[in-house]
């Protein structure tokens, strides 16, 4: 669903694993959501999703980067940065947390 553009439809997925899922993956599932979210401009939605996800794994910067999206367009722009920078830290090869 997330691939063909069907975001809402995709959120409902996402959803209804979070309800089946062992932990170890639960973050991916808040992370994914959060996409979607984004995607469907649920601006606070994301942001929610991506905070559970960095609590659920603080170590995986692809969470921090989801959470500065989000903090991004709530016009939140020095948590945005921080969050961004976070990621930058646990992944700094990636080149996509910079240019966000």
């Amino acid at each position: 669903n997330y691939k063909n553009g069907e975001y809402k439809a995709a959120a409902l997925c996402f959803t209804e694993a979070l309800e089946d899922i062992d932990a170890e993956d639960t973050h991916k599932l808040y992370s994914n959501r959060s996409a979607c979210r984004m995607h469907l401009q649920d601006f606070k939605g994301a942001k929610e999703d991506a905070e559970s996800c960095t609590a659920l794994k603080p170590s995986w910067a692809k969470g921090w980067a989801r959470l500065g999206a989000a903090q991004g367009r709530l016009g939140e722009v020095t948590e945005a940065i921080e969050s961004y920078e976070k990621a930058h830290e646990l992944d700094p090869t990636c080149d996509e947390y910079q240019s966000e």
